[in-house]
């Protein structure tokens, strides 16, 4: 996702406005003062949603992506939410954190020309 300019450019600029209004949590993990893991969620009131996360793979082994999902639930139910949305997506790792899967529709409108 961030490989795209205009995205990063989007998450630069929406970033601090999120975090100013406290919907974004924002978890890092830093190891000998280098950052390895990054995850952000959206907090809502009743609610979390994973966004975005990563990982330096050179710690893999460390499980940092774990560690952050963990971290990020903990801390969503602290401030009231009682779900954390994985979004979309069927990856084992939500399953194995209890994730069930909700269809979800997707209606788009466009004019007629």
């Amino acid at each position: 996702m961030l490989a795209d300019p205009l995205l990063t450019r989007l998450l630069r600029a929406a970033a601090p406005r999120l975090a100013a209004e406290g919907l974004l949590s924002p978890h890092c993990i830093r190891l000998d003062g280098e950052t390895i893991a990054v995850l952000l969620a959206l907090q809502g009131r009743a609610s979390a949603c994973y966004f975005l996360s990563g990982f330096d793979p050179a710690h893999a082994r460390l499980s940092p992506g774990t560690v952050l999902i963990g971290t990020g639930i903990a801390t969503a139910a602290g401030e009231g939410a009682v779900t954390f949305d994985f979004l979309r997506g069927d990856e084992p790792y939500k399953t194995r954190w209890g994730a069930e899967q909700h269809r979800r529709i997707r209606r788009v409108f466009r004019p007629k020309n």
